[in-house]
């Protein structure tokens, strides 16, 4: 061959299968042993780094009757094969070295591996099965390092109780042993547990707990682990309201995190980041760094489901409604990217109710509405208390489209009640919008005028554009049925100077999009009028 995988040296090849089968068919066992070892330490000698080469050498070391240094060699190509996510490929190799090992120590550290691989890689059904079955035959050191991985793969399944209970015990035998590298790992995952349970307090706890692990975690130590935390509680950070911690954790992990198995993470966190852009008014710059981000996991090769209807955000924001419509839908195609984690696509359903109600459409808006109510009543975890939230919000918004003002007014009260104990200050603002319009609705515009205050003040505090302008409006209208033209006026001057200050950050095309949509429009109107 004109090239060989040994640098410097010529390769040979057979011309057909079959010839090579016949010809080793040939040797006598003992000399196909001898002459393995001797082209394994022939290749050895004559190459710096066998690392690459480690699949071609476990096998004749494997041939050659030396289990130990093929078992190594298997440990290294699988390595090198997570290092590529080919998963498969990795646990192939795991499952061959499992097949040489001599005792049962080398068999514990072999399973481990594997399990470890699979928690990393996203096979979270097989990880929990693995280290589940690994976990009562563990001590010391690799006890914590399953029970981590454990805590991993069960946090995506959405098994909380058993992610927080796992790490919980990581991190008192890691405590016990005074191992600094690990404690803080296991912090991680207790407090990633709480976020996504969700309970009363928990989501308190989670920040605490998450801040701790950070300010103890062993300065370069664990970088995979790391990133994955500072991502997580970043998201934490973001559903609460803490816009700029959020940030300031997100900006750190774009930085960090440089091995092959944080492709995933970190394109993750450019997607969060891009949600905070969009959440602070900077379209513009969210609109590229969501496609950028997309084009990039297409071309590592890497499931984008999440990353592209997270970006349905600021198109519905700016009423590009039809895009924001196709990239929800074609979220929804397909199996789940992580068996076991319906998030993703209980989040795309979501978006398709609210890109339906933009354009009026309550038949789609209420069809969808009704698979995921039921489901994420009966699931746990984020879909439970995330998607509920956003749920309710859209039901008092169908309600109020159709009419039914009384029913408005009860879901959006139950919006309300939902994000108060998990601290989503988004979407009790937008409880808040609805509850206000809802009450104006039933003719009870005192009370009305009283939440929609309220609403304001949250909104300006949280800096949200669509939820600053939407809750001006409410307002607006409002006072204008009190007899308070005045600050009816104001309202609306605030709610378009917000609008105005949009526009003006977004590309021509954008800008004239945004300030055609009716609800937009029917905001500038209602300036327009208060001006005169």
């Amino acid at each position: 061959m004109p090239t060989s995988r040994v640098e410097g040296d010529v390769e040979y090849q057979f011309k057909h299968i079959l010839i090579h089968d016949v010809a080793y068919a040939t040797l006598p066992r003992s000399t196909r042993r001898q002459r393995h070892r001797v082209v394994a330490e022939y290749i050895e000698s004559v190459t710096r780094e066998s690392r690459g080469l480690a699949a071609m050498l476990a096998h004749h070391w494997r041939e050659a009757g030396d289990p130990v240094r093929a078992i190594g060699y298997l440990m290294l190509a699988a390595e090198q094969a997570l290092n590529g996510w080919a998963l498969d490929d990795a646990v192939s190799l795991f499952d061959s070295a499992l097949a040489l090992a001599v005792d049962d120590e080398q068999r514990s550290r072999i399973r481990l591996a594997r399990g470890l691989a699979r928690s990393k890689l996203g096979d979270y059904p097989a990880a929990v099965a693995d280290l589940g079955e690994l976990l009562p035959h563990l001590e010391g050191r690799q006890r914590i390092e399953a029970l981590l991985g454990y805590s991993w793969a069960t946090e995506w399944i959405e098994h909380t109780d058993e992610t927080i209970g796992s790490a919980e015990e990581a991190l008192h035998l890691a405590q016990e042993a005074d191992d600094r590298e690990l404690a803080p790992v296991a912090r991680a995952m207790i407090s990633q547990g709480l976020a996504m349970r969700g309970g009363p307090g928990d989501l308190d706890s989670a920040a605490e707990v998450g801040e701790e692990a950070l300010r103890t975690w062993v300065a370069g130590s664990r970088p995979w682990e790391r990133l994955n935390h500072e991502h997580m509680l970043g998201e934490q950070y973001y559903w609460t309201g803490r816009i700029a911690d959020g940030n300031a954790l997100m900006t750190s992990a774009s930085r960090s995190g440089t091995d092959p198995q944080s492709i995933q993470t970190r394109l993750r966190s450019a997607a969060l980041m891009a949600q905070i852009l969009c959440s602070t008014g900077r379209y513009e710059e969210s609109i590229q760094l969501f496609d950028e981000t997309i084009r990039l996991g297409q071309e590592l090769g890497r499931p984008i489901r999440i990353v592209r209807n997270y970006s349905t955000q600021p198109l519905r924001e700016l009423f590009d409604i039809e895009e924001a419509r196709r990239r929800s839908e074609e979220s929804l195609e397909g199996p789940d990217e992580a068996a076991g984690f319906g998030m993703p696509r209980a989040n795309a359903r979501t978006d398709v109710i609210f890109t339906a109600l933009l354009t009026g459409d309550i038949a789609t808006a209420e069809n969808f509405w009704r698979i995921q109510w039921d489901e994420s009543s009966n699931t746990r975890a984020w879909t439970r208390w995330l998607i509920s939230c956003r749920l309710a919000a859209a039901r008092a918004e169908m309600e109020l489209m159709m009419g039914r003002a009384e029913e408005a007014v009860d879901w959006a009260r139950k919006t309300i009640e939902l994000c108060l104990p998990v601290r989503r200050l988004k979407y009790e603002i937008v409880g808040r919008t609805l509850l206000g319009r809802a009450l104006l609705e039933s003719g009870k515009a005192a009370d009305a005028v009283a939440k929609l205050r309220l609403a304001v003040e949250q909104a300006d505090r949280l800096g949200s554009p669509p939820l600053r302008w939407q809750a001006q409006a409410g307002l607006a209208q409002a006072l204008y049925a009190t007899g308070d033209d005045n600050g009816a006026a104001r309202c609306f001057a605030a709610a378009s100077t917000v609008i105005q200050d949009v526009a003006a950050g977004l590309a021509a095309e954008r800008s004239t999009r945004f300030l055609a949509a009716e609800p937009i429009r029917a905001v500038l109107a209602g300036g327009t009028k208060a001006r005169q």
